[in-house]
């Protein structure tokens, strides 16, 4: 419509609720990703990219979540997690804070960082959102989820996934200043500015 006025009650409204569909439509059908990784922000992302994403922040083909663990890279309620999914997958919010016995209400911030956490590491993804007999999202691993585009996440070389995320951001935005790039892609100013000084190079 013409001027439509923002709802007062919008998670009720049938117009915004065709937007706020896609993030459970589209990761339940395997058409992006979805998950907290562009500015530690729910993202959805197209997987002609996401393996790019996958290969500067995913977790290296011989690394096992045992070991980001005891280097100290992984929270304990991480481990928990990822213990009772590695165990027995996919698995709803509720039963994966039963079975890691985070399902106090004073676990909540523990849970729900941990959860942000793994998804940071692109252990695991949210795969479905449930709303009967009441709301909750379900969980799986990443590498079982999408494990094609997480094969070829593997395959690609840091650089080369820097330099084709920042293309494509930029073809995208237009203009963007470094720190802005730095920020969305997720990786130190060094890297942005080599692949930006590639594009310069390349004249795009």
């Amino acid at each position: 419509r013409r001027d439509p006025i923002f709802p007062q009650h919008s998670h009720h409204d049938p117009e915004l609720m065709l937007t706020w569909n896609l993030k459970d439509v589209l990761p339940a059908r395997r058409h992006v990703y979805y998950g907290k990784l562009i500015l530690g922000k729910p993202s959805m992302v197209s997987l002609a990219h996401f393996p790019d994403f996958y290969a500067l922040h995913g977790p290296p083909h011989d690394e096992h979540y045992l070991d980001d663990y005891e280097a100290g890279r992984l929270s304990r309620a991480a481990k928990q997690i990822m213990d009772v999914l590695v165990a027995d997958h996919p698995q709803a919010t509720k039963e994966l804070k039963r079975r890691t016995r985070l399902e106090a209400s004073r676990s909540r911030p523990i849970f729900d960082q941990a959860i942000a956490e793994l998804q940071r590491k692109l252990y695991i993804s949210m795969i479905e959102a449930r709303y009967e007999p009441t709301f909750t999202y379900v969980w799986d691993l990443l590498d079982t989820w999408l494990p094609e585009p997480v094969a070829r996440g593997r395959e690609i070389l840091r650089h080369e996934g820097v330099y084709r995320l920042i293309k494509q951001y930029l073809s995208v935005v237009s203009y963007a200043s470094l720190t802005q790039i730095e920020r969305v892609v997720g990786v130190p100013r060094a890297e942005v500015e080599e692949a930006a000084t590639r594009l310069q190079d390349e004249g795009v």
